[in-house]
């Protein structure tokens, strides 16, 4: 699968996922919100599960990586 972008964004406490193209910036897509964590994503071919990792340079926010990865997952009601 195609590469994309993600941020955590941080919603009266809660940590909600934003997933978007990798044509756009991190910085645009986060503009106003307050950004817990941000990279890059992609789902796994074995078991239909994201993976994360990088970091965005322009929020110079980096990824959590598996629990970046149990956000999406839980958000999208993928298998944890």
């Amino acid at each position: 699968m195609k590469e994309l972008k993600y941020i955590i964004i941080d919603n009266l406490g809660l940590e909600v996922p934003v997933v978007f193209s990798h044509l756009l910036s991190h910085a645009d897509v986060a503009r106003g919100k307050i950004v817990v964590s941000a990279g890059f994503c992609s789902i796994s071919r074995t078991d239909y599960t994201f993976v994360c990792w990088g970091k965005s340079v322009s929020l110079e926010k980096g990824s959590r990586g598996i629990t970046d990865e149990c956000i999406l997952d839980e958000f999208f009601n993928l298998p944890l």
